[in-house]
């Protein structure tokens, strides 16, 4: 009996930081095939420039807008103010940006994550990392 109970304690630790990982909301990205004849057509004016108040129109755009010292209204009348060509190369400039977040923030999770195990770790007695965990 006393076997058993000297090894669930770190085995339930294990299991309750796995299931808490895997509780952990992930933002993924979607994607669909895109047919010919929609990449054939291209962009008109119109097209280009509801592609680009539908990204002013997200609340973390509108945001970083705001950061940075416009107001989203002005910056939609900007994009009203466009000409059919520089509307049409601002739609396929924002096309090429790179998709998802940041890699800092995966970084930052990596690290947590060792982090959190090498001090479970530490907890149970099986390494010795941090000194201050007795």
């Amino acid at each position: 009996m006393k076997s058993i109970q000297r090894f669930a304690k770190p085995i339930s630790l294990c299991l309750a930081v796995s299931i808490f990982l895997v509780c952990v909301p992930v933002h993924g990205v979607l994607a669909a095939l895109i047919s010919t004849d929609t990449i054939a057509k291209g962009r008109d004016g119109q097209t280009a420039r509801a592609d680009i108040n539908a990204l002013i129109g997200r609340e973390d755009v509108q945001s970083a807008l705001i950061r940075q010292g416009l107001d989203p209204q002005e910056a939609k009348q900007r994009v009203a103010a466009l000409s059919d060509a520089e509307a049409v190369k601002l739609a396929g400039m924002l096309d090429d940006l790179p998709a998802g977040g940041s890699a800092i923030g995966f970084l930052v999770a990596v690290i947590l994550v060792v982090f959190l195990v090498l001090l479970i770790t530490d907890l149970t007695g099986l390494t010795d990392v941090f000194p201050w965990v007795k």
